[in-house]
């Protein structure tokens, strides 16, 4: 049964938009020309998680191994590679963004920052680079089972911890801003905009991908198999969108209470 209530021109915008948000980030590090403030922990997690869902896309659109019942059609739509398309472009501009937090001077040690740049390479070896390989590799007896395999360990376990490390990106990066809230390294405008953009994005993933809602019902087991098979995606989404929400109150508050000590510090030069 289709259930798609996401025309195409809409899955354009909100990637138009998506691609947009990350923009005012940008400008702002390379304006400012320094990553300190910006957690590397905060922008390594959310790469993950960038990564993990544009691997899972991967393997049902791209791949597309058997009869899929779930996530893409059979055979893929336009709607699909959209879809495939919001995923990628999102781990892209992570990757940008992680590249320039390395690449800028900041309060983090290079050898924090090599740590970070072999670790996400690690995690690409267990994500995105066998898919690939496997997708290059001409069809062969047990490629089913191996990509199923694959798709086995991330659903069950793999988005799971990741989904867990994003959450702990919003801690990271909150008690970075809190700690050092007069570096100012978000952009205000940025995180604003994804909060509410990624917001419409994760309810939009719930609507847009194929599922087979006529088997579906309130019991856990229901649930897990539709979070296993297309509910990854809004999760994720929702997630970073609340806390790109929750940061945005943190950097609002500590502007305040940064504004007050810094000019508690200068009151008594301008006296003298």
């Amino acid at each position: 049964m289709t259930f798609s209530l996401v025309p195409n021109w809409l899955r354009i915008a909100l990637l138009a938009l998506s691609l947009l948000s990350f923009l005012p980030q940008l400008r702002h590090t390379i304006y400012r020309k320094n990553g300190t403030g910006i957690s590397i922990c905060y922008i390594l997690f959310n790469l993950f998680s960038a990564t993990e869902q544009f691997s899972m896309a991967f393997y049902f659109v791209v791949e597309h191994i058997g009869n899929p019942t779930a996530f893409c059609h059979d055979p893929v739509t336009t709607g699909d590679w959209l879809n495939f398309a919001q995923t990628a472009i999102v781990a892209v501009l992570w990757l940008v963004l992680f590249t320039v937090c390395l690449l800028l001077p900041s309060n983090h040690a290079i050898a924090s920052k090599i740590f970070a740049l072999l670790v996400y390479i690690a995690f690409l070896y267990i994500s995105i680079i066998p898919l690939y390989e496997d997708y290059m590799h001409p069809p062969r007896k047990g490629r089913e089972f191996g990509a199923n395999l694959w798709f086995g360990i991330h659903a069950w376990l793999i988005t799971k911890v990741v989904l867990g490390l994003s959450i702990v990106a919003i801690y990271c990066q909150a008690k970075e801003i809190r700690s050092r809230p007069w570096e100012r390294a978000l952009s205000r405008v940025g995180i604003t905009v994804q909060a509410v953009v990624f917001s419409l994005v994760a309810v939009s993933w719930v609507l847009r991908v194929e599922y087979p809602w006529g088997e579906m019902s309130l019991s856990w087991e229901s649930l897990l198999r539709w979070y296993y098979l297309v509910g990854w995606a809004p999760v994720f989404n929702a997630v970073f969108a609340l806390g790109q929400a929750v940061l945005l109150a943190v950097v609002w508050r500590s502007g305040r209470v940064g504004g007050r000590v810094c000019k508690g510090e200068t009151e008594p030069l301008l006296r003298a």
